[in-house]
């Protein structure tokens, strides 16, 4: 998640590549703090960052990713950074942005766009799932990211393959999915995430 984010995902295939047992996990991310989501961002670019790393850690062999901040205040805090000289945590409120914010004062909670992305994931690729390999054809990858698992299916208990798909272009990119001889042409609109479950 630091240095060279979102791009840096051929240093965990280098960690695989020296200890292949090793499970690797992304246990760090977090986003800008809604109230500096303004400047140069949005809510949805900000959340389209976790789509792209979920892609990225995944095809890199990482088994796992967890959000830093499930459930913070509508400010982004508390956050804490710490100890400090005192012994105490420095809390940095506003700091993070989190998937969900809630309102003390009036008892509410706000589902944020990044709540929606993690839920692609989330929803859709349980534990046990075993990803499969991905081509993307060079036109395609410019513009969208893919992963893909085989997992056991919600109803039946039969397998099926989950495609993830995120794209930060911004014209509606036309695609194929091929699996096992058969192909569907698919369409992805811009600055979007998709999942297909193929049965």
């Amino acid at each position: 998640w630091y240095g060279a984010n979102l791009k840096n995902y051929q240093y965990l295939e280098q960690l695989h590549k020296a200890f292949p047992a090793l499970p690797l996990l992304a246990t760090e991310a977090t986003l800008e703090a809604p109230s500096a989501q303004h400047i140069g961002s949005t809510p949805w670019k900000e959340a389209m960052k976790y789509a792209i790393d979920i892609i990225g850690d995944f095809n890199a062999w990482t088994t796992g990713w967890i959000e830093w901040n499930v459930l913070l205040d509508s400010s982004g805090g508390p956050t804490c950074i710490g100890p400090s000289a005192t012994s105490v945590c420095t809390p940095l409120v506003g700091h993070c942005d989190a998937p969900i914010l809630a309102n003390a004062n009036d008892q509410t909670i706000e589902l944020r766009d990044s709540y929606w992305h993690m839920a692609h994931f989330s929803r859709f690729i349980s534990p046990g799932s075993v990803r499969i390999g991905v081509d993307v054809v060079d036109k395609v990858a410019e513009t969208v990211k893919v992963t893909a698992v085989v997992t056991k299916g919600e109803e039946n208990g039969d397998k099926v393959t989950i495609v993830v798909l995120n794209t930060d272009g911004s014209n509606t990119q036309e695609y194929q999915v091929k699996l096992g001889g058969e192909f569907a042409t698919l369409k992805i609109p811009p600055h979007s995430i998709q999942t297909l479950v193929v049965s």
